[in-house]
């Protein structure tokens, strides 16, 4: 069972054009995730179409379109389902909506619960159910006040804008670990960023859970050109964005910041990973330019590896020394070669 998701799953996926925009979906990404890691979940997810659909596609089945006829899981009724998540921000400061669905026969809206690492290991698995949503309407005023509290409400009141901070999602912000990290901006704009560096590992030793703040420390890091401090970091950002449930789109733009600082050291075949690697959580502009360019860079090294003047003219010299002992086939050969590297 567990070879059904493999790695290879994400190129079926993506050729076929019904689970292509599926892909699209965090919630339904974090399920596939979930089922490459542990397989034995697949019985807990029975009675999401969409899943059933993909898994028809990296069987080779064909199902006759998304979410309709009986599936893998036999006989999964059609209809839009999906996990809820946390909420994240991407480059433009915009909420993404990762909330789950509707029961399309009973209007029920659909919540699941996805157990935490810890939860895992003891045996725990995600858990679905249906609650009828509350008929009462909202005030003009409460709606007033739900968009007040809001992370991207305290975000623009809080000062200048960031374009490398990501918004906390979840619980209510740490208000002393916000205020270090809006000195932190403040001095990141100011290009101070040692300075800035201070500020944000203070807000991070106040609300470690936070992967924000790790983002902005990884930022400023790389900006003092600390290529290795900011991978390092990068990679416990990640660690500590994946077991809070930050969201895919945190993840991507740590993997990010790694296939930039990467791109800065020269490794660009290393950078080529990471860039992938953040495509993979979420899709974004950036990433595909800068995969891109990766690639365009690591053809030019891989060419310009071949020009070297010194085996050049160690070729040359060779050619020259069996000129007088060889026959002359031999020697062109030598030459064309020195041509060729010079």
């Amino acid at each position: 069972m567990g070879k059904i998701f493999g790695d290879s799953m994400w190129g079926k996926l993506q050729a076929n054009p019904t689970t292509r925009a599926y892909l699209q979906d965090p919630a339904f990404v974090q399920k596939l995730k979930l089922l490459q890691t542990n397989p034995q979940l697949l019985g807990s997810f029975s009675q999401d179409p969409k899943l059933s659909t993909a898994i028809g596609v990296i069987l080779g089945i064909d199902l006759g379109g998304a979410g309709g006829g009986a599936g893998p899981f036999g006989g999964g009724a059609g209809g839009a389902g999906g996990a809820p998540g946390s909420q994240a921000a991407d480059d433009d400061g915009e909420d993404v909506d990762m909330s789950g669905g509707k029961d399309k026969a009973t209007g029920k809206e659909e919540e699941i619960h996805i157990p935490s690492k810890k939860e895992r290991e003891n045996g725990a698995t995600p858990t679905s159910t249906f609650t009828t949503p509350s008929a009462e309407p909202k005030s003009a005023a409460a709606d007033s006040s739900a968009a007040k509290s809001t992370p991207a409400a305290s975000a623009a009141a809080g000062g200048a804008k960031d374009q490398k901070d990501v918004k906390s999602s979840g619980p209510a912000l740490n208000k002393e670990a916000e205020e270090e990290k809006k000195k932190g901006n403040d001095l990141y704009n100011q290009k101070k960023f040692e300075d800035a560096i201070k500020h944000y590992q203070k807000a991070s030793e106040i609300d470690p859970k936070n992967a924000t703040y790790i983002l902005n420390t990884t930022a400023a890091l790389l900006e003092s050109k600390k290529i290795d401090e900011t991978i390092a970091l990068c990679q416990k950002g990640i660690e500590v964005a994946t077991e809070n449930m930050a969201g895919f789109e945190v993840v991507s733009k740590f993997w990010l910041r790694i296939a930039n600082a990467q791109m800065a050291a020269k490794k660009y075949t290393e950078a080529i990973t990471a860039f992938n690697k953040s495509l993979v959580e979420h899709g974004s502009d950036k990433a595909r330019a800068g995969l891109k360019k990766a690639q365009q860079l690591q053809k030019e090294a891989e060419a310009n590896a071949y020009l070297d003047k010194g085996k050049s003219l160690e070729a040359k010299e060779r050619g020259n020394k069996l000129f007088k002992s060889v026959p002359l086939q031999h020697c062109i050969c030598l030459l064309y070669r020195t041509n060729l590297l010079l």
